[in-house]
């Protein structure tokens, strides 16, 4: 606990309140480190200080008071505050994480100081303007987060492997990957990684309408049947040049996928879309086939 001097660390118990005590240990992390392009690590020198002193807005008062870890004082005023300071190791680098464990009093004292201050990245109550030197690492939770990364990666590369190599082609050509014409195995290897590395937009992508038909309406637009203007967004049959549809720009969509969309929203996109998918034929016509099975199977929860 933070010791009171004159109005330094004169907390209410509402802020002190919000200081949860160690438990076995705490850990904090180094922040705004600088990247290292040779061994691709955010790397933090091979010295630290992280000062000792700062100004608070107290929860209950509103008023700011000074806290502080002192180091000289002459019972009224702070006069020096100590400085937490992190020596480089056998690498001559200083390590990342910060453990203070429960029992020791000035790792308590620190912990409560490192829960109030700024330039904790994870107080909710810091001044936003001041730059982060550290963050407390939630164990519990960060645990948690990686679990439901790992079920999740689990359930896109268990969908993966199930995917036949038709619904694969279909997926490649919503996305616009360049891989149209290579053969089935590379195309789900190249699947197979984004799905490991992008679970949950591939499961939502797998069960999207809007993924399925930007693969039917990209081969519209390879061979000629359709366009779509990329400044005024109006697409447009290619044979008499036939307005049927004006699109409205949206952050982060190509306008494939806007005319995807607009052909499952808008009153005439049905129509169109019948329209759009009699233009694709040949062997690209199995697409078609795929994308109308897809859309008739019931959605699956991610979670399930």
């Amino acid at each position: 606990m933070l010791t009171v001097v004159g109005d330094f660390n004169k907390l209410s118990q509402k802020t002190l309140d919000s200081i949860k005590p160690i438990e076995g240990k705490v850990i904090y992390e180094l922040v705004n480190g600088t990247f290292d392009g040779l061994t691709k690590e955010i790397l933090f020198g091979g010295y630290r200080s992280l000062p000792g002193a700062d100004k608070i807005k107290d929860l209950e008062t509103g008023k700011l008071v000074s806290i502080s870890v002192p180091r000289e004082h002459d019972g009224k005023i702070v006069s020096r505050s100590k400085k937490f300071i992190i020596n480089g190791g056998e690498n001559g680098l200083v390590a990342k994480q910060i453990v203070l464990v429960q029992g020791n009093i000035e790792h308590e004292e620190w912990h409560a100081f490192f829960s109030l201050c700024n330039y904790n990245e994870s107080n909710p109550n810091r001044d936003r303007s001041v730059e982060p030197l550290i963050r407390f690492v939630d164990e519990v939770k960060e645990s948690k987060q990686r679990s439901a990364k790992r079920n999740l990666q689990f359930e896109a590369l268990k969908r993966h492997d199930l995917m036949t190599d038709g619904e694969i082609l279909v997926f490649v050509k919503a996305m616009g990957w360049p891989l149209y014409n290579h053969g089935p195995e590379l195309l789900k290897d190249r699947v197979g990684e984004y799905a490991n590395a992008n679970p949950k937009e591939f499961i939502a992508k797998l069960e999207d309408n809007t993924t399925l038909r930007s693969a039917v309406i990209r081969i519209a637009i390879e061979e000629g049947g359709i366009s779509i203007d990329p400044l005024t967004l109006k697409a447009r049959f290619t044979a008499g040049d036939i307005l049927f549809a004006s699109l409205t720009k949206e952050d982060g969509k190509e306008p494939v996928h806007l005319l995807a969309e607009w052909t499952l929203t808008h009153p005439d996109g049905a129509k169109y879309y019948d329209q759009i998918k009699a233009l694709v034929s040949g062997d690209k016509s199995k697409i078609v086939e795929v994308v109308e099975k897809r859309q008739g199977r019931p959605k699956k929860n991610a979670e399930e």
